[in-house]
């Protein structure tokens, strides 16, 4: 019953930073700025997802992935309507459930790489389409896939040397919290393949450090 009410509260909590950041949004005029508000807003809406999926289930030490992404991606394609390209979003999603801190890692990633593409895939093309793909080992081992077939990255791009903070973050999430790879190819579009393990990686609690004993 304790954490059941902490979830509700930390949900409660996030809304209302959205809501801030939100309200600063729509107060500034420079357009950086106001893209910089609204990509903050959106993951902490992802975040605060997180937490209304699990104060509605009985089970608050998992999350059922099948629900969350299509919530998740529903969202987002509303966040970031595309003004006169009309997109065809395909969403293939194990049927299966996450621990609390991987599928959090999951969401942010897909957020950052969803959000991306819906904004800058298709630039004045009329249609296009985005796919994101999760499937699941009975072994934990996790394939996660999110493609589009817009106008790619610029040539020589090197996710390395990456100057944008969305593209950093699904880098660090990937390799460091999910301990798993990275794979980028600018073909026709871009896609990015990640794979990684949820047994024994990213299955520590939300908000836990994994590097402490905390």
């Amino acid at each position: 019953m304790l954490m059941h009410e902490i979830h509700h509260r930390v949900k409660n909590n996030l809304q209302v930073v959205s809501s801030l950041l939100s309200m600063q949004a729509r107060t500034t005029r420079n357009k950086e700025a106001i893209g910089v508000l609204s990509k903050s807003q959106s993951r902490i809406n992802t975040m605060a997802l997180i937490h209304t999926q699990l104060y509605g289930s009985g089970d608050l030490s998992e999350l059922n992935m099948k629900e969350f992404v299509g919530t998740l991606s529903g969202q987002l394609f509303q966040s970031y309507p595309a003004a006169d390209t009309k997109i065809t979003h395909i969403i293939h999603v194990t049927d299966r459930k996450f621990p609390v801190s991987a599928g959090l890692h999951v969401g942010l990633i897909i957020n950052e790489l969803l959000s991306n593409a819906i904004e800058h895939a298709f630039g004045e093309r009329k249609d296009g389409k985005i796919e994101v793909g999760l499937t699941a080992t009975d072994r934990g081992r996790v394939s996660l896939r999110v493609s589009d077939d817009g106008v790619g990255l610029p040539p020589g791009f090197d996710i390395d040397k990456t100057r944008s903070l969305g593209l950093h973050l699904v880098k660090i999430l990937v390799e460091d919290q999910l301990q798993g790879t990275l794979e980028v190819i600018s073909d026709g579009g871009v896609t990015f393949n990640m794979k990684f393990d949820i047994e024994g990686n990213g299955g520590s609690s939300y908000g836990e450090d994994k590097n402490t004993n905390r």
